[in-house]
């Protein structure tokens, strides 16, 4: 059938397409197609995105065209689809026409609380369609790009299996900026191969507004994942997943493939990303880093660069055991007793559950 190869699709059937199946099927040329009804709630996903390509297909062949007035006949035609729409839902019937020849609102600054303008440097890719970033001499140079997300951003979550300082500078300075003016930067690394340099963590966690959590048992935790996601309250978030840890060579000039995801063209795959990056802040296997932590992160760095190479010694693995916030005020209860008022014989009674043989040790 022309146009249409063997295999697996979602393609919505329009009358056309329809037309030109019945057609093979009784020339004997297809002998067999599969088609399906779909859930209401999950046709809003296939009619959108059809309705969007003719439309997209529609206002380029205007735009394509030649004559005055080019933009005034795509505003027209997008102001009728509105119309249409508003009769079919009431939500829509007013406020949504496009008036304005400079209709793309780019940046907004309230006066509030504020002394002076705030600059904004713009990405260089779109803060509303995805992008591929393949560290090409063509291409955006992804370095240059994570800066300019960074200076924009209103909160910054890092996730990489190791950070080297080499990478580590290209960005410093911009994390200096954002992370003194206010901005919340969270980073979650590993030990994994003993890559990461513990200078580098040393100068992140003395950063304001940032915290840093590492994964130290990296044969159970195998996080492989590459993953920066800027957060704006615009609703304009954007995310970067794909093959670069924070190095030189990842981020700068190595052959590294990289997704830019934008919430505006990809709502669900972002909310996926924050999720999962929450429930891995959130997990034991990454424990929160302070300045004195720092000789067990060298430590468990020198086990994994040098695993199996120095006879005589046995691989261990370290662990900072912290209480959690309610145990915590048992514990500072119990040393009250203890210490001050000398009773050493003490009830604890916990809900199943919440470590009262493995964290208190009873």
């Amino acid at each position: 059938m022309d146009g249409l190869k063997d295999g697996l699709y979602e393609k919505v059937i329009s009358q056309k397409l329809d037309q030109k199946l019945k057609e093979a099927l009784d020339r004997k040329e297809v002998w067999a197609t599969v088609s399906d009804k779909v859930d209401p709630q999950e046709a809003v996903g296939y009619l959108s995105d059809y309705i969007r390509k003719l439309v997209h297909l529609c206002l380029k062949d205007l735009a394509d065209q030649n004559g005055d007035s080019l933009l005034q006949q795509e505003l027209s035609l997008t102001n009728g689809l509105v119309h249409y729409l508003a009769e079919k839902s009431p939500e829509l019937a007013t406020g949504n026409q496009v008036d304005r020849e400079d209709f793309l609102l780019l940046e907004l600054q309230h006066r509030l609380n504020q002394v002076q303008e705030v600059h904004r440097p713009r990405p260089a890719t779109s803060l509303s369609r995805s992008f591929l970033f393949t560290n090409s001499q063509k291409d955006v140079s992804m370095v240059s790009e994570l800066r300019r997300e960074i200076a924009s951003s209103d909160r910054i979550d890092f996730l990489v299996s190791f950070i080297k300082f080499s990478g580590l500078t290209l960005i410093l300075p911009y994390l200096r900026t954002f992370t003194a003016a206010g901005g919340h930067l969270r980073i979650l690394t590993t030990t994994y191969m003993g890559a990461t340099d513990p200078k580098a963590i040393e100068i992140l966690s003395q950063l304001p507004n940032t915290e840093v959590r590492i994964s130290y048992n990296v044969k159970e935790t195998r996080l492989h994942a590459k993953a920066y996601l800027f957060q704006r309250n615009s609703g304009y978030s954007t995310a970067y997943v794909g093959s670069s840890n924070l190095s030189h060579a990842a981020i700068a000039d190595g052959l590294e493939w990289n997704m830019k995801v934008t919430q505006q063209d990809m709502p669900e795959i972002m909310a996926k990303m924050n999720a999962t990056f929450e429930t891995y802040w959130h997990s034991k296997d990454f424990q929160p880093y302070t300045e004195e932590d720092l000789p067990q992160l060298k430590e468990a760095i020198h086990q994994q660069r040098y695993q199996g190479t120095e006879k005589g010694k046995e691989i261990t693995y370290s662990f900072t055991i912290r209480p959690y916030p309610y145990q915590q005020v048992i514990l500072d209860a119990l040393e009250v007793e203890r210490r001050e008022r000398h009773r050493y014989h003490n009830l604890i009674v916990a809900a199943t559950g919440t470590g009262k043989n493995g964290h208190f040790g009873f």
